[in-house]
């Protein structure tokens, strides 16, 4: 019987890698244009001044696929980001509720998102930087990337590997407590809108994801504001004011409170799709892999 179970745990979690994965990497493509519009407006302020505008303006002058610009690094990332934020959630969860964690409490919840939300940082910060720089590289602009690989190349010869790593301790600071949260709504709304022993319900399950998603960007959303600026920062920049300290204290000197609000309507706008979309096919994806079990 040991045998049997440590077999399960094992499955349980690989299941849990590839839905987690397969999820985020669908979730994110629907929202990639709304994220090239945030990153445009945080990065890029003088320029884009609006949501709209920076819709309108994106579309007129570079076309529509300029909104899927440097879709591949986050859509591929998601793959493996997501895949270690599910997994590492899940392993977490059973190590604090056990094997038949089906009611979890809130603390557990909230601790086992956090620990995915912060093994998932070492992967995500790369992606995100390289996704970052290719998105704010605009036409009219002297282009300095033809897209995503030529960035990462460009990147590694200017930087080194370190480079890909410009605004970690930001991104660890974003995504711990934020998944914690994630993962806490989710299931709150999940539980709220299904009734013991309900079978799976999509219209719940889209609702709690996309219930999770904006409510977490809304709690973290300043912090995503500096690490955006730190990570499309021009090469050379002194590390001494790539700090968060730094570029906030600049960010409020400069531009003011309403700076580090900037972006959150399309932000919170995408990420209701983005993570309903998200959770319901990790919870497909789970419900195939269980009825091959």
């Amino acid at each position: 019987p040991i045998n049997v179970h440590q077999n399960l745990s094992i499955m349980e979690a690989v299941e849990n890698i590839f839905a987690g994965g397969l999820g985020g990497a669908i979730g994110t493509f629907v929202g990639v244009p709304f994220d090239t519009v945030k990153v445009r407006m945080q990065s890029l302020p003088e320029k884009f001044v609006s949501t709209g505008q920076t819709f309108r303006d994106t579309v007129r002058l570079e076309g529509p696929a300029a909104l899927f610009r440097g879709w591949f690094a986050p859509v591929s990332s998601m793959l493996f980001v997501n895949a270690v934020t599910f997994a590492g959630e899940s392993i977490a969860m059973r190590f604090l509720e056990g094997k038949d964690a089906k009611n979890p409490s809130a603390m557990s919840t909230f601790l086992s998102g956090s620990f995915g939300g912060f093994l998932q940082c070492f992967v995500l910060s790369p992606t995100e930087l390289v996704k970052c720089k290719v998105q704010v590289d605009c036409v009219g602009e002297n282009r300095k990337y033809k897209g995503a690989i030529d960035c990462t190349i460009k990147t590694f010869q200017q930087e080194g590997l370190l480079g890909f790593y410009r605004g970690i301790w930001v991104t660890v600071l974003r995504e711990t407590p934020s998944f914690g949260l994630y993962f806490y709504v989710y299931r709150s709304v999940q539980s709220m809108l299904t009734q013991d022993g309900q079978p799976f319900s999509a219209a719940a399950t889209l609702v709690a994801g996309g219930c999770a998603g904006s409510a977490t960007w809304a709690s973290i959303y300043p912090i995503d504001v500096t690490k955006s600026v730190i990570q499309t920062a021009p090469v050379g920049t002194p590390k001494a004011e790539l700090t968060m300290m730094a570029v906030g204290k600049k960010i409020f000197r400069e531009r003011g409170v309403k700076f580090f609000f900037r972006g959150l309507g399309v932000t919170i706008l995408r990420a209701f799709p983005v993570n309903a979309v998200t959770f319901y096919y990790y919870e497909v994806f789970k419900s195939w892999f269980t009825k091959m079990r």
